[in-house]
């Protein structure tokens, strides 16, 4: 019998062997897109994290073709603050074909536990969670993969203490759903969706680093920066309002926690960083800059209270879960998202500068319209106080339009009115922070690499030259910190693909050079570069390696003849080591070479070829025949391989040999001719 899942209904996957290969042994949690079940890979004996979408969404063709693309896309970020994907694929075997995503499985709790446990954290404990966070999404920037759904829920804390991010690509997936009565809606988890999600229903890496900014600023006070009844209310504040500061909530959090929020979660993205990349060297200074009494310093509420429906308002029920939002596909054209409308009961749902001002009610509860003749009945006395409220409703008319021009001017012309935002690009940092004070403005400062902005001088600001300012308000000025300068990584010994990574990821380009030969570095991996590892360059220059083409072949010389101190001269001088052997040989004269092995082709150094070196030809004993009589004398020297000749004196009469011409128990070569003088 199947499992009992969260809601007491047997689960038909618990128990079951997915693909022959994940065996599903209890639900763990049910979304909206996706159910995720602890499974065991029988293959490889681990436990994996297996996603399972939903039926109905599995009979999508053009949802599973996304998810697939999507999948594929999130297994090429490469991070360890990622959650791994191990594979993916579908099992017609089980109903409605079960389109499944295998995931690392991570025993620990989310960061949304952890905020629901202590409310809020103090600002380094709230970096250090942030900076893994931007470590894995700056990977999947890398990758050309952007997240979607950052929040709280999909940041896990591991029980040995590291941070890991889960659900790239999903939230990408599920946007392309076209089934039902979903067509046109976006998905996303509303409390952190990013202005231009909200109005074109489109994103780039800005939206996750928007969607971070809100995250660091609910770890830092414990609450959203914006909530309301409906999705709806939630959302326009996202587009109509900016976050603001958390150390309005939190009188512990730094300024330099303020900036950061707020540059992560400018409305305008073109206010924001570019991607991840750029705030992952900002969180890391952050954490070395700060003091450690200002990072560990317990959370200290301000006291101010939260509104509901407003900035800096509480968790409001819902505000955190997946809501569909109706999205406006004209991006010529956004769909207008106006305030929440007031029920019939008032109810105080934020009526806001829209809404209609109600005049006071009369005696009797009857609303002063000024249409009152109609109801003039009764005693002069009644009539007298009907005219006397006309009176005062006049009167107050007069005072609300005396308020609202004196409101205008003071807003408009008067001290309110807003001043131009100064040009001040290009100037050092203090003369326009001073221009911004001569005009009554605030500088408020981010620095940033930058290749042509000298150090020290502003590149850009927000709001930008010409803008609208209220008097007092803040202009943040970007300001240079020269060009980013990254240590060169240690290339050397990797395979090239490798080191193509390695440059990557340290921010350089590479350039491969010809390659060499090379007697220890194996074949395609790097024997040099350029410049060395630990010299640092600026951020997207290029390091030159040159590539090893493995051992160079050394040709095999031909050695046949030469003498044996030629031939062993020329190994020596190409790089191979010698073997010698000898043999007599009746057609090659001593000392050299008879044959070798190889004799040809091609070798590497240190081999070894083999030499054979003539000792001549074999010689054999002569035999001393001297004082012998020539007939034996003959005899024993034929026996032995020699010719014999005679040469007799006074007539070889007695027929002894008195003389050989070779001498006896020497050697010699067979055939050799050997005279024998007899008398």
């Amino acid at each position: 019998m199947a499992a009992a899942g969260a809601e007491g209904v047997p689960d038909p996957l618990v128990g079951a062997s997915v693909d022959g290969r994940y065996t599903v042994v209890r639900r763990i949690a049910r979304g909206g897109m996706a159910t995720v079940y602890l499974a065991t890979d029988t293959r490889l004996d681990r436990d994996v994290a297996l996603k399972v979408m939903h039926p109905h969404l599995a009979q999508d063709p053009d949802f599973v073709a996304r998810f697939h693309r999507e999948a594929v896309a999130a297994a090429r970020v490469s991070s360890p603050s990622v959650v791994a994907v191990h594979d993916q694929g579908r099992d017609d075997r089980l109903a409605h074909g079960t389109v499944y995503l295998v995931l690392e499985h991570v025993p620990g709790t989310t960061l949304r536990d952890l905020l629901a446990a202590e409310g809020l954290l103090s600002a380094g404990a709230a970096l250090a969670v942030l900076e893994p966070v931007l470590e894995a999404l700056a990977a999947a920037h890398r990758a050309g993969v952007v997240h979607r759904d950052v929040k709280p829920e999909n940041v896990l804390l591991t029980d040995d203490g590291r941070v890991k991010v889960a659900d790239f690509g999903l939230a990408r997936a599920a946007s392309s759903q076209t089934t039902g009565a979903t067509t046109g809606v976006l998905m996303g988890t509303v409390a952190y969706l990013a202005p231009e999600l909200v109005l074109h229903g489109t994103a780039d890496a800005r939206a996750d680093v928007y969607a971070a900014g809100i995250t660091l600023f609910e770890m830092l006070t414990g609450a959203q920066p914006f909530t309301g009844e409906v999705a709806v209310q939630v959302a326009h504040q996202h587009v109509t309002r900016d976050v603001p500061a958390p150390s309005e909530l939190v009188a512990t959090v730094p300024p330099e926690l303020d900036d950061l929020v707020l540059w992560m979660t400018a409305r305008d993205p073109d206010d924001r960083p570019t991607d991840a990349r750029e705030l992952v060297h900002e969180v890391r200074a952050l954490r070395r800059d700060l003091p450690d009494a200002v990072q560990d310093a317990p959370p200290r509420r301000t006291g101010r209270a939260p509104e509901r429906g407003a900035a800096l308002g509480g968790l409001a029920r819902g505000a955190g879960t997946t809501t569909a939002l109706p999205v406006h596909h004209d991006v010529a054209a956004p769909v207008p998202l106006g305030p929440p409308a007031v029920d019939a009961a008032g109810a105080g749902a934020g009526a806001g500068a829209g809404a209609t001002a109600v005049l006071p009610r009369g005696r009797g509860g009857a609303v002063a319209t000024g249409q009152g003749d109609e109801d003039e009945q009764g005693d002069g006395g009644e009539r007298g106080r009907r005219r006397r409220g006309r009176v005062l409703a006049a009167v107050l008319a007069v005072l609300v339009a005396a308020a609202l021009a004196v409101g205008a001017w003071w807003a408009l012309l008067g001290p309110g009115a807003a001043v131009p935002a100064p040009a001040v690009a290009g100037l050092e940092q203090s003369a326009a922070e001073g221009a911004l004070a001569d005009v009554g403005l605030v500088a408020v400062v981010s620095e940033r690499f930058d290749d042509e902005v000298p150090e020290g001088s502003v590149i850009t600001t927000s709001p930008g030259p010409g803008e609208d300012v209220r008097p007092g308000g803040a202009v943040r000025l970007f300001v240079s910190r020269g060009p980013e300068l990254v240590a060169v990584p240690q290339l050397v010994g990797d395979d090239l693909a490798t080191a193509r990574s390695d440059a990557q990821d340290a921010g350089l380009g590479l350039t491969e050079a010809e390659g060499v030969y090379d007697e220890q570095v194996p074949e395609g991996a790097v024997v040099r570069q350029d410049p060395a590892a630990g010299v640092e360059l600026r951020r997207g220059e290029q390091v030159t390696v040159v590539p090893s083409q493995g051992r160079q072949p050394i040709d095999v010389p031909d050695l046949v003849g030469s003498t044996r101190e030629d031939a062993l001269a020329a190994l020596d001088g190409a790089g191979l080591e010698a073997s010698v052997a000898e043999e007599n040989s009746d057609d090659v004269p001593e000392g050299d070479v008879v044959r070798q092995d190889p004799a040809d082709g091609t070798l590497f150094a240190g081999d070894v070829v083999s030499l054979v070196v003539s000792l001549g030809p074999e010689l054999v004993d002569v035999p001393d025949v001297v004082g012998q009589q020539l007939d034996p004398a003959r005899e024993a020297l034929e026996a032995a391989g020699f010719v014999v000749e005679e040469e007799r004196v006074l007539g070889g009469f007695f027929g002894t040999v008195r003389d050989q011409s070779v001498e006896g128990g020497t050697r010699a070569r067979p055939g050799t001719t050997i005279t024998l003088t007899v008398v």
